[in-house]
């Protein structure tokens, strides 16, 4: 398996260009990107009104080789290319694996060696199972195209691409959404790309004809979907998005979380973030700083990234108003709610005024 895999962006503009391969394993962990793989596929390989003709969908539990390759070898009608989706697709090559009849791996083999070139075959897998000569086969005669879903840093950017790429058609021709609206977008509604989807949806009927789509359109039209923790704020914070980490800091009160323990989550980030600051000055392997902070790989890359955003006087400055915030908690009348709204309009503001 090492010839080198698409991705959903590289598909996506290979087929927009009617370039498509015989063969294509769809393969990951984001169900909604595989869904709209096998989408992009069909509306660019068939024409609407023939696809009832030209398209089939089959299980690998209840299909056997000789019914695959009977509809892999029908000729498209009024079409250039037929598609045929097998789903659950291990089921059938661990038949093939396990079966008696060695002609019947051989078959499938020859016929990816040698497709039809008028029908595009999509093999989805749930599971890869690489030990078995039948998967190393497949992988290498196949276009493989991975899946998996984007890391936590990564939607921002999707959301815009999928607002820009669906503003391109009619009636929603033009249409985009501001950085800070995208951040606001994936705190509201998590990570999940179907449910982040249909709010772009909703998102593109509430805002009409107007062309941006901002973080107030967010806010009226999306609403919460989810509560928000001290690791939403200290993300938001890491990140210096100012407007977000104060709406994230209200929306925590109102659900009635404790002032000090958003103190002290704050406290123990900032003093991971400064102990990251000491041990970069000596070590740059992202690999070995997470075994130091005992941090997963995603999360270093995650601090790294955000350390890049502060200084070293901004991180000690961070401490010292935390500390103030904590003592006019404690000690005055003034409401939670300001403190910890001034606290972080201190922390991520300084310096950027």
């Amino acid at each position: 398996m090492g010839k080198e895999n698409l991705d959903f962006d590289a598909l996506h503009l290979a087929v927009k260009h009617k370039k498509f391969a015989p063969v294509y394993v769809f393969y990951g962990n984001e169900e909604f990107l595989i869904e709209e793989s096998i989408k992009t596929v069909v509306e660019n390989a068939i024409d609407d009104g023939l696809r009832e003709f030209n398209f089939d969908t089959v299980y690998g539990n209840e299909i056997d080789i000789q019914g695959l390759l009977s509809l892999l070898l029908l000729l498209p009608v009024m079409s250039q290319k037929r598609v045929v989706v097998m789903r659950n697709s291990e089921k059938f090559l661990n038949k093939l694996s396990r079966s008696k009849k060695e002609k019947d791996a051989t078959l499938f083999i020859n016929y990816l060696k040698k497709p039809n070139p008028d029908t595009i075959l999509i093999i989805v897998l749930n599971e890869v199972d690489s030990e078995k000569e039948i998967y190393k086969k497949l992988f290498e005669l196949a276009e493989v195209v991975e899946l998996k879903a984007p890391y936590d840093w990564q939607i921002p950017s999707w959301i815009a691409r999928r607002v820009k790429e669906r503003g391109m058609l009619p009636p929603w021709k033009g249409k985009e959404i501001t950085n800070e609206a995208c951040k606001l977008l994936q705190a509201y509604v998590g990570n999940s790309l179907r449910e982040i989807d249909n709010e772009i949806t909703k998102l593109f009927i509430f805002t009409g004809e107007k062309k941006i789509i901002d973080v107030e359109d967010i806010k009226q039209a999306v609403g919460m979907s989810r509560n928000f923790t001290v690791f939403d704020l200290q993300r938001s914070i890491g990140e210096r998005n100012l407007q977000l980490s104060i709406t994230i800091v209200e929306k925590m009160l109102q659900a009635g979380e404790f002032p000090p323990v958003i103190l002290t989550m704050l406290t123990r980030y900032f003093s991971t973030l400064w102990k990251l600051y000491e041990l970069r000055k000596t070590e740059k392997d992202p690999k070995k700083l997470a075994n130091s902070l005992q941090l997963s790989p995603y999360h270093i890359r995650e601090y790294l990234n955000q350390l890049d955003k502060f200084k070293e006087s901004e991180i000690k400055n961070a401490f010292k108003y935390l500390i103030e915030a904590d003592e006019l908690i404690k000690t005055s009348p003034i409401d939670s709610r300001i403190v910890l709204t001034q606290m972080v309009y201190k922390i991520v503001a300084q310096n950027q005024n």
